[in-house]
């Protein structure tokens, strides 16, 4: 870091961030908030230059606003979360949230200690490109998650027997099982490891439940039979993988 001249905090966030420009002797010389988009960050830069700004502090070193610090030649410096938190009691915060404090906070911490930190240097082409596949495959398994939770909370509402009766419910056996029996039916449904529709499903898993499964209901409607029936599909499950010492 370049001792002395103003130094700039960017308080990061989803929506609008807030830069921050402090003088040599630690007064506000500029403040103001910053729209996430192309145009928000070019002003920013514009102003930070107006100022003379060489050396800028923020709390994340990835994302568009540290590629555009680092694309217009300034010095940036990473302070993590905790450590912002931990610097607000020296400004009189009580370590409550305050955007505006942040930015302060990272723009004067950085002029009294930044010549003890690195600057961050920019990422290679090869880094951004792996940046960029571990944030898609991030979001893939989110989305991933989110199709699971629902296809549970479904089985819960339209096919609860089927609700723990495979150890997940999007295994292939499982949705085999689901695509060969999407409805309880209206008379009943019975299903044991004899029948041919699950005797079908043994080539996806060999390790198959083999204990009966049994959905009895009253005719012509799909309220079980609790006088009639024997257990439930979880129940019977449970009770085949526990005699083997297996799971379906």
């Amino acid at each position: 870091m370049q001792r002395g001249g103003p130094t700039a905090g960017v308080d990061w966030a989803s929506v609008t961030h807030v830069g921050c420009v402090v003088g040599e002797d630690g007064a506000v010389l500029d403040r103001f908030d910053i729209a996430h988009d192309a145009g928000g960050l070019k002003q920013m830069v514009r102003r930070f230059r107006a100022a003379g700004v060489q050396d800028v502090a923020i709390e994340r070193g990835d994302g568009p606003v540290v590629e555009v610090l680092l694309g217009a030649g300034l010095s940036v410096f990473v302070v993590p979360s905790r450590q912002i938190k931990s610097l607000r009691s020296r400004y009189g915060s009580a370590g409550n949230k305050d955007d505006r404090l942040d930015a302060l906070v990272l723009a004067d911490t950085l002029r009294t200690d930044g010549h003890r930190w690195r600057a961050l240097r920019a990422d290679s082409d090869d880094t951004r490109a792996l940046r960029a596949l571990c944030r898609a495959r991030e979001d893939l398994v989110e989305t991933r998650v989110q199709v699971l939770n629902q296809l549970r909370s479904n089985l819960e509402l339209a096919l609860p027997g089927a609700v723990g009766l495979f150890t997940r419910p999007n295994s292939k056996i499982a949705l085999a099982f689901l695509t060969r029996f999407p409805t309880g039916g209206q008379g009943g449904l019975a299903v044991t490891q004899t029948s041919p529709g699950v005797a079908g499903l043994g080539g996806i898993h060999r390790r198959r439940c083999r204990g009966h499964l049994v959905r009895a209901s009253h005719p012509g409607s799909s309220r079980p039979d609790r006088s009639r029936r024997t257990g439930s599909w979880t129940d019977h499950a449970r009770a085949g993988r526990d005699a083997r010492g297996g799971q379906c």
